[in-house]
């Protein structure tokens, strides 16, 4: 009976249709999450680990305030926003027992939203959130 026509299969189509809407809007957010989430992870945070440690490296040499925030803007580049957008704070501690050496820490901070978009805020909204990378290193 291959000519015939099935009722029921127009129903099942129906259905898979009503299934499809109601479940893509759930599958796209996870999609859109998994991006924003992988775009605030990876290379954002990468290249402003790499700036702290710069600046920290230039702190440790004994440089100025003035130069670990110019070493800290360097390194960011101009590729992402955080360059302008970053704050930077230096932090110098004399050595107490155990330590022999003084330390010198340099923050880096930027609001998120500067640095990756903000693809849901219905789910994940980064408006008052900070990305902060932290290096520690001893004084030379």
């Amino acid at each position: 009976m291959a000519g015939r026509w099935d009722p029921r299969g127009s129903a099942v189509a129906v259905g898979s249709v009503v299934e499809l809407i109601l479940i893509f809007p759930i599958l796209a957010g996870f999609l859109l999450g998994t991006i924003e989430f992988s775009l605030l992870l990876l290379h954002p945070a990468r290249q402003m680990l790499a700036a702290s440690r710069e600046g920290a490296r230039v702190a440790a040499r004994c440089g100025t305030d003035e130069e670990v925030k110019a070493a800290v803007k360097q390194a960011l580049g101009t590729s992402i926003a955080a360059a302008d957008n970053a704050q930077t704070a230096v932090t110098r501690t004399t050595a107490m027992p155990p330590n022999t050496r003084d330390q010198v820490q340099v923050t880096v901070q930027v609001a998120d939203t500067k640095v990756v978009p903000n693809l849901i805020p219905f789910i994940i909204d980064l408006r008052n959130e900070q990305l902060v990378t932290i290096t520690v290193m001893n004084v030379e």
